[in-house]
């Protein structure tokens, strides 16, 4: 998860600072969950591009396109979710 950002009118090098073992507070489609419930990006289900959005999490029961699992409980439903997001050489965990 990208800790930095740059914006297309920055031309000179740079660096971005990267997460690669983090725990976030994400945003989410108001749902309950359980620890270690696995994540994955939001997607509006739109085909077009800019159908994934930003900062946002939903439940995949596929380990294959998780990217955290949550690491609080919610009985009730929530629209945001602590959860811990791996980077691709930490994902061997799921």
């Amino acid at each position: 998860m990208a800790q930095s950002g740059r914006i297309v009118q920055q031309t000179t090098d740079g660096t971005v600072t990267i997460a690669t073992d983090c725990i976030y507070e994400a945003a989410c489609e108001s749902q309950t969950w359980v620890p270690g419930a696995l994540v994955t990006g939001f997607s509006s289900g739109v085909a077009a591009a800019g159908a994934i959005q930003d900062q946002k999490v939903d439940a995949t029961a596929l380990a294959a396109e998780a990217i955290g699992v949550v690491v609080k409980q919610y009985t009730a439903a929530t629209t945001t979710v602590w959860v811990r997001l791996y980077g691709k050489a930490a994902r061997q965990v799921f």
